[in-house]
């Protein structure tokens, strides 16, 4: 019998290499899915396939300034060698373009920094706002090869394979009291002696398992307690203030079980690598807060650009806001409980579980757990209620992919077609027709098969693919759990169709509960996450655009239930979504720090409400921080048209005000198409059809510039340059003196170089011994718990 942990399991190895980095998110030593242990392809800023082809339309004018050249700011990266063979005929098309508008630049390379050293550390700082003890667990993951350890010893023959996972316990059996903290000094490694494994990296793809009992941190240290690990004498250490002992490391081989652990899940990876072979970009920390597997605590995470000598990171109104949320426990379960019934969803079921403290599955375990049920094995949720969203969505799925749904049965059954249809054709390279494909090893191939009289398996067991995001690969993989077969980019492909399908997967039915009834909802956890707790977190496997910040930072800052230590109490503000050219267009501003112009403030679109303008941007590139914004206009949705023309506003730090007016929906008549390389600049200029002035500082718009091809631009050489709608604008007009109103930068400016921090006053204890027994549980702590009762089977 297969248990929803094995299955969990299996599915660790099913993220193909080409589709990583896409997702462009990593995860390691867990269950999460649509992610890969494969650590060198799934960095943020790492590079894609489409990266490639992305920089050459940006030589080709994709990302220029003004002189009509577009400006999507759509930040492209440098050729490098794939991680996994090229898919065959992917074609760098438009859309492709628009999606890669997270995409980080490729900065020339740092020195690695000397470690043991300052710059070879992190801090991580936890507060607990609860009203009970808090226990963390810092769990180091699989890698093989470890390219952030080849990056910092410049060695990339050596693979600095981590072959099991690897934690310490802070303040373990003690805990953090309410209103407490610790602050923790996290190595970039320790170096191993008698173990299998030379190095245990925390900086690349680190965890931060959060409990609340004393039952469950003893409980997953039970797992590991028997496993412990030597440093040599010249190892980093790691140092906690706030903590009574040293911290010892331990080993494991396999993730902690949450089918019997209740934890809450934070992830973190330090410092930028890129490149092959890889090399440092910079400091940087990259970090989220993250439910796609399961919900259980709020948690919020921000970076702390400079930590202070000793104590927690200071207050900053300037300071990135905060990932996650700050809702004390008490507000977090009235939601969640709130939301279990009236969606009628399923919660854990351990002995360490309950209804007054629910602990919440993701909608792709649940379908997981689905399909395992329907083969007559016991789940490990709650039963199904009769009137539940889990029965919706399988019913809607069902409904929407098999035979003909008038529009009643499913408003949006054109995208759960293309959707269905994309997987289906996957599965076809898995099943090839019944032959194993040569990555594969029959038996156990095919899993699933597919159902009687049918070439793709039953609806329900294709779910659970879909609401993962994996590609149809089980028992193909070749090497450490990389996949390396039948990746979702390339099978069935093309590149713009994957991109396609992924963007109406994203932006279309995952947060359709915006615009459909609840029985109807794709995923009803996605509202849970979004809409009734308001996180900013992830909720589904490549929710990348609302769960993860890479940042400029000396470490991080974890709030546990609430917002006190948080440098700033404020969230941070939402993303901008892809722009699409076939109802929106852009507006790119100047940057106002360059020229040392007022900083940009605020702006409407079409008579609404001000928003203000995200805090400036810090630039691997130019090593420099930006503040050049950019919106999507919906021309259709606001109804743009001569008779209703939409009149942008915006303003600066000294009060100026800037407006015109769009005539327009797009597509817009061609006016300054963009330009092939070698072609000559022409002066900014607009379609007085399309834009009309109203009010700006004198000679703000001498540099203003319209640029429309509403058809693709041909060019010798390089794919064609795609179809865009875009205005461009300088920085703010000047004040007197100059310098007036300009932006606050966060303090300070991240060095490259290596910059010694301060040793804290305090007395932090530091060092790595190898426990010589158990520790004996404080005179508070609970009994360690009786095993979970055996789960029996639901009624379906």
């Amino acid at each position: 019998m297969h248990t929803v942990s094995s299955l969990k399991a299996k599915f660790r190895f099913l993220a193909p290499r080409c589709l990583v980095p896409i997702i462009a998110k990593l995860i390691k030593g867990g269950m999460r899915i649509a992610k890969s242990n494969c650590a060198f392809a799934t960095k943020p800023i790492l590079l894609s396939i489409a990266a490639f082809f992305l920089l050459l339309a940006g030589l080709a004018g994709l990302t220029g300034v003004f002189m009509g050249r577009p400006e999507v700011r759509a930040e492209v990266m440098a050729p490098q060698a794939p991680m996994c063979t090229p898919c065959p005929g992917a074609t760098p098309t438009g859309l492709a373009r628009v999606l890669a508008r997270k995409a980080r630049v490729s900065a020339p390379a740092i020195p690695p920094p000397t470690c043991p050293g300052p710059e070879c550390q992190k801090k991580i700082t936890i507060f607990n706002n609860t009203n009970g003890t808090i226990w963390v667990a810092i769990q180091a993951g699989f890698q093989n090869p470890d390219p952030w350890l080849q990056a910092l010893f410049g060695n990339i023959q050596q693979s600095y394979a981590e072959t099991h996972l690897s934690r310490v316990y802070p303040t373990y059996p003690g805990g953090i009291p309410t209103g407490g903290h610790i602050r923790v000094t996290v190595p970039w490694y320790s170096e191993l002696q008698g173990d299998v494994d030379q190095y245990v990296d925390w900086f690349n793809g680190g965890r931060l398992v959060i409990f609340d009992s004393f039952e469950a941190v003893e409980r997953a240290h039970d797992q590991d307690r028997n496993r412990p690990l030597t440093v040599t004498g010249n190892s980093p250490t790691f140092c906690c203030e706030g903590c009574d002992a040293a911290l010892s490391i331990y080993a494991d081989p396999v993730a902690y079980d949450d089918t019997r652990i209740p934890f809450q899940l934070a992830e973190y990876t330090f410092v930028n690598v890129t490149g092959n072979p890889p090399y440092i970009v910079d400091l940087h920390v990259d970090y989220d807060t993250s439910d796609v597997d399961q919900l259980y605590l709020p948690v919020a995470i921000s970076p702390c650009s400079r930590e202070p000598f000793s104590g927690t990171c200071p207050p900053n109104p300037n300071a990135l806001g905060y990932l996650g949320t700050t809702l004390s426990v008490a507000d977090f379960t009235q939601k969640a409980s709130h939301w279990l019934a009236d969606v009628g969803w399923v919660r854990y079921k351990s002995d360490l579980d309950s209804d007054e403290h629910p602990r919440i599955p993701a909608a792709y375990l649940v379908m997981v757990d689905q399909v395992e049920v329907s083969k007559g094995h016991p789940s490990h949720y709650t039963c199904v209620p009769e009137q539940s969203s889990v029965r919706d969505m399988i019913h809607q799925w069902q409904t929407c992919t098999v035979g003909r749904p008038n529009r009643a049965e499913c408003p949006q059954a054109d995208l759960y077609k293309e959707l269905n249809d994309y997987f289906q054709a996957n599965y076809s390279s898995y099943w090839n027709g019944g032959t194993p494909p040569a990555p594969c090893m029959a038996p156990p191939w095919p899993e699933p098969s597919p159902s009687p009289g049918s070439n793709y398996p039953s609806p329900l067991e294709v779910m659970q693919y879909v609401y993962g995001w994996v590609p149809f690969n089980r028992d193909c993989t070749n090497g450490d759990g990389c996949a390396k077969f039948n990746d979702l980019l390339c099978n069935p492909g093309p590149e713009d169709t994957f991109n396609q399908v992924k963007s109406d997967y994203i932006e279309q039915l995952q947060y359709n509960y915006e615009n459909v009834s609840k029985s109807k909802w794709f995923n009803a956890y996605t509202e849970l996450v979004h809409e009734e707790l308001g996180a900013n977190v992830y909720a589904f496997s490549i929710d990348d655009s609302a769960g993860n910040q890479n940042q400029p930072g000396q470490g991080i800052v974890i709030a546990i239930g609430g917002s006190n230590g948080l440098p700033n109490p404020h969230p941070i503000p939402p993303p901008i979504p892809p722009v699409d050219f076939s109802k929106d267009f852009a507006l790119n501003l100047g940057d106002s720090i360059a020229q040392r112009r007022p900083c940009w403030q605020s702006y409407s679109v079409c008579g609404g409400t001000p928003t203000p303008f995200p805090p400036p941007t810090y630039n691997s590139m130019t090593r420099r921080w930006e503040q050049a914004p950019s919106i999507n206009v919906n021309t259709k949705a606001n109804h743009i048209s001569p008779s209703n023309p939409c009149t942008i506003t915006i303003k600066d730090a000294a009060n100026q005000m800037y407006q015109f007016k769009v005539k327009m929906a797009v597509p817009w008549p061609a006016w300054n198409p963009p330009l092939c390389p070698g072609q000559p600049g022409r002066r900014p200029s607009v379609d007085p059809n399309v834009v009309e002035f109203v009010s700006a500082p004198p000679g703000w718009f001498g540099g203003f510039n319209e640029q429309a091809n509403p058809t693709p631009v041909p060019c010798p050489g390089i794919p064609p340059l795609a179809k865009s709608f875009i205005l461009s604008a300088e920085p703010p007009a000047n004040t007197q003196p100059p310098g007036q109103f300009r932006c606050p930068s966060p303090s300070p400016t991240p060095s490259p170089s290596l910059t010694p921090i301060p040793t804290p006053t305090g007395s932090p204890v530091c060092g790595n011994p190898t426990p010589t027994g158990t520790p004996s549980p404080t005179p508070t702590a609970s009994p360690t718990p009786s095993p979970s009762p055996t789960p029996t089977p639901c009624l379906r």
